[in-house]
């Protein structure tokens, strides 16, 4: 068997065509195991290999392997060989990386599909939008100034901001952000949504608060005892842990979701 430009460029031929077949056996089961794409394509390979030997025991049939035969269909026998060849090398090469990467000849998708499905049940087991009771949050602010309400409980003083309660079936914001100022006769300027926050309360059920800041022309004398405060001086003050963790982001100016 000679080795010149004919049988080389036979040689590159087959190399273009098992590529291809290879690429697209391989883009087909979309596995990202390398040990089982090892597998793919040393069957893939096999199958290859065997056309191959089909092939030339047709020809040996009807041709015989004579030295005419051979030197006239030598470059063809570039197929057969690279078939082997190329088995061989990608089914190690597969092989290699899936072993590096500690990975086992088994199904993974059906693995991801499993650890999908527990995923999917442990969130089912947690609060739902229905789960939620909903408030607006109404934070005021004058003059660069928190404005808080001042909550007395047997003899302890907290501050916050003002919390309203979506009424049932309610689901627009601005609508009842207006009701809510004009109710409660607040003269302000401007309100930007700023945050949410979830209260976890129990396992069955959280309070959910959409958080707005308010921007006040003047401080309301019809709240009750409301308190301004400097956010410079805020933490000496007694929070409850959701005021807590809402007025500390609202200082930070950025919008926020947490979860408290």
């Amino acid at each position: 068997m000679k080795f010149d430009l004919n049988f080389l460029k036979a040689l590159g031929a087959a190399f273009v065509v098992y590529s291809l077949i290879f690429f697209i056996v391989i883009r087909m089961f979309q596995n990202t195991n390398s040990k089982k794409n090892a597998l793919i394509s040393l069957i893939t390979g096999g199958a290859l290999i065997l056309i191959n030997i089909i092939g030339l025991l047709i020809d040996y049939y009807l041709y015989g392997f004579s030295n005419e035969y051979v030197n006239a269909r030598y470059p063809f026998f570039a197929f057969p060989i690279l078939s082997v060849v190329y088995t061989i090398v990608l089914t190690l090469i597969f092989f290699i990386i899936g072993t590096s990467s500690h990975q086992k000849l088994r199904n993974v998708h059906a693995e991801y599909k499993r650890k999908e499905e527990r995923k999917i049940k442990e969130e089912a087991k947690h609060v739902t939008i229905k789960d939620e009771d909903n408030y607006l949050y109404l934070a005021l602010k004058y003059n660069g100034d928190f404005i808080l309400k001042e909550v007395v409980n047997n003899d302890n003083v907290t501050y916050g901001g003002l919390v309203v309660k979506f009424p049932r079936n309610e689901f627009f914001h601005d609508e009842l952000i207006r009701e809510a100022l004009s109710s409660l006769k607040i003269d302000y300027e401007r309100y930007e949504s700023s945050g949410v926050a979830i209260e976890a309360k129990n396992e069955k059920k959280n309070r959910k608060y959409f958080v707005y800041t308010i921007y006040l022309n003047s401080i309301p004398n019809n709240l009750g005892s409301l308190k301004q405060i400097s956010p410079m001086v805020m933490y000496q003050y007694n929070l409850s842990d959701i005021n807590k963790e809402i007025l500390f982001h609202l200082v930070l100016n950025e919008y926020f979701e947490i979860e408290v």
